[in-house]
Formats: structure tokens, C-alpha cells, sequence
């Protein structure tokens, strides 16, 4: 298998293994993006043949699983140890999640920590990563603004100011991602989890949450104890906010400058539903898209728009690739020039 890849191998050779096999190439499957559901399952079951059912799994094994965590059933999601933020994070990188599976996971999670979402603080919320669309759109409504604006505009999670749910003073975030958490309760020592994997800069993400609980979202984002009313946002705001910039409301979109609308990541322009995305960018604001926002809309969107907007869209998108070229060939010019100086003096030479 190190000497192809996983994905080469089928699900019935996979589920062929053995066990011991599969323990020294676990580490290459639950990593390979490129793996079908087949082969994920097959692989699944032969992970379980070595640990046993997902009662007995150890969170480090958790960690282990990686992409073929997404093969779990709800109850079994329901029955993985997530005593801390540590494991969950592993789960929250990935991307392939059910909404069912997703609300499995911060279900069990919250309920082996014994709190409820509006208790969250900035370790747990940025360990959620794509999990944060398993809380439903009234737990995301009680979330602390504040800690969201820390967990959007800081992706190497700064200092977060306050006290946890009990009163706690919280440890500076960067040394609590550095140091994760299977709890010494469970009997685990302690393992590193680098900061790049147990802090996911959530704006980044590609979520696969619901329209309504984007809009959500982003309303915890324009509170006045996060990043305020998004008529204010300068650029920098919105690069910081990401994707969650599609959850505004249809207003505030439709009323973005060109400087804002220059500021939107292509992920956030993906991200707004299509039905959205025909009403709040005209012609006039999709003729101010960069040709790498152009090329982000979406098939779906562009399905959606009216000829007016699809031609605005089209002249967009040629004009950006128009102007690099332009700037190409400006940049190749002075090439020639010197080539055709040293093929004179050269000619000049031999005479």
C-alpha cells in the first residue's frame, strides 16, 4: 500500500486485510481524501476487528480513525468517548459529515462534558470546526459573541478574555491547543495536537450548515460585542469573517460596496444559496467581481440568474483574465527585447 496508494486498492482487498495489516496502514487510509465510502467502510470494519466495538474505542483511537470516522451510524457516533476537546477536534477537521452524524457528535459531546452550547467557550467552538453546524439554530443563537469574534478573527487563537461556564479562568488558547486533552480521568496521557489541526480557522471552512443556521451565525457575528453592524465592516472584516459572510441578510449584501464585495473570499461567494445569491448580486455588483470570484459561482447560481446578471458575471470574469494577460505579456516584452540584443551581438560576433 506505501508503495502505491490507498485509493488503488479496492474495498474487497481492503476488507481482506488483516488486522495487524491494517494496523501499519491505518495511518495512510484515514488520511486519503480519495477513498470512496466503499473503501472507507471496508476499512472501518477492519478497525474494529482490532479494537472492538465503538463502546471500547480510547479517544487516541478516535484520533486514529480520521476520514473513516465519517462511516460511523449515529448511535455509534453517539457512543464515542469525547471527554474533552482534544479528540473532537480531530473530528471537526473533517468535511463529510450527515447533518444527522454532526448532530450526533455535539450531542454526545455536550452530554459527556454535562453543559449545555451557550456554555462553549473558545477552546471547545474552535475544535468544532464543521461540527459546528451539529448545534441547532437556537443553540447557535446563545453562543457568546465575544468568543466568536475571537474564534473568527484569530486563526492562531489569541487570548480570549473572560471566565468559563464555572467561573474559571481560561488559560491563554494557544497553549491549550499546543497541549491537548485526553483526559487524565480516562486514564490517557496527555498529547500534543498542533495548533494548525486543533485550531481551524473556522472563516476558512467550507460549513455545510443550514441557510438558517448561517443567518444565525452571522448575526452573532454583527452584535456589538463581536465585530458590530456589517454596514460598518471594512475589508478586512470580511476577509477575516470568511464564509460565514454569506449568512447576512439579503439587505446588507445587496448593499456591499465594491470595496466589500472585492473583500469576500471565493469560498463565502460558493457559500450564499443560490436563490440568495440571485437576489442580492445584480448586474451592476457582479460586474465588480474579480475573475477568481467569478470563477467561484457556483453551477447552481449560475442557474439561477437572469441573463442581465449572467452576462455581467461573464464580462467580469473576462475582464480579470483580460488584465492578467495584459500584465503577462507587459512582463514578457522586455524578455524579447533582450533576446533579440543578444542574438544581434552574437551574429555581430561570428562576423
Amino acid at each position: 500500500m506505501r508503495a502505491t496508494f490507498p485509493a488503488a486498492w479496492s474495498a474487497a482487498q481492503l476488507a481482506a486485510m488483516a488486522p495487524q495489516q491494517l494496523e501499519g496502514c491505518l495511518g495512510l487510509l484515514s488520511q486519503d481524501a480519495a477513498l470512496r465510502p466503499d473503501q472507507l467502510r471496508a476499512a472501518l470494519g477492519q478497525a474494529w476487528r482490532l479494537w472492538g466495538s465503538t463502546g471500547a474505542l480510547e479517544p487516541a483511537q478516535t484520533l486514529r480513525l480520521g476520514r473513516l470516522a465519517t462511516q460511523l451510524s449515529e448511535p455509534e457516533l453517539r457512543e464515542l468517548l469525547l471527554p474533552d476537546w482534544g479528540a473532537l477536534s480531530a473530528l471537526g477537521e473533517l468535511d463529510s459529515w450527515s447533518p444527522e452524524q454532526m448532530r450526533a457528535v455535539v450531542s454526545a459531546f455536550l452530554r459527556q462534558r454535562g453543559v449545555s452550547a451557550q456554555d462553549l467557550g473558545l477552546p471547545e467552538l474552535v475544535a468544532l470546526g464543521h461540527l459546528i453546524c451539529g448545534l441547532s439554530a437556537a443553540e447557535l443563537r446563545g453562543l457568546d459573541s465575544q468568543e466568536l469574534r475571537w474564534v473568527y478573527a484569530h486563526g492562531e487563537c489569541g487570548p480570549s478574555p473572560g471566565r468559563g461556564p464555572r467561573g474559571e479562568e481560561r488559560a491563554p488558547p494557544a497553549a491549550l491547543v499546543q497541549t491537548a486533552v485526553l483526559g487524565p480521568a480516562h486514564g490517557h496521557s496527555m498529547l500534543p495536537i498542533p495548533r494548525s489541526k486543533a485550531a481551524p480557522f473556522l472563516g476558512s471552512l467550507s460549513l455545510r450548515c443550514t441557510e438558517q443556521q448561517a443567518e444565525v451565525l452571522a448575526a452573532c457575528l454583527t452584535s456589538s460585542a463581536a465585530f458590530g453592524p456589517a454596514a460598518t465592516w471594512g475589508p478586512e472584516i470580511f476577509a477575516e469573517v470568511g464564509t460565514l459572510a454569506a449568512g447576512l441578510p439579503d439587505i446588507v449584501l445587496s448593499a456591499l460596496v465594491p470595496e466589500q464585495i472585492w473583500a469576500l473570499t471565493p469560498r463565502a461567494i460558493a457559500a450564499v444559496p443560490a436563490p440568495k445569491f440571485a437576489v442580492v448580486f445584480g448586474p451592476a455588483q457582479l460586474r465588480t467581481l474579480s475573475s477568481i470570484q467569478a470563477a467561484a459561482v457556483t453551477l447552481g447560481q449560475r442557474q439561477w440568474l437572469s441573463s442581465a446578471q449572467r452576462q455581467a458575471l461573464a464580462s467580469a470574469q473576462l475582464e480579470g483574465q483580460a488584465a492578467q494577460d495584459g500584465q503577462g505579456r507587459s512582463g514578457a516584452r522586455p524578455q524579447s527585447g533582450f533576446s533579440l540584443v543578444l542574438l544581434l551581438c552574437l551574429t555581430h560576433c561570428f562576423l
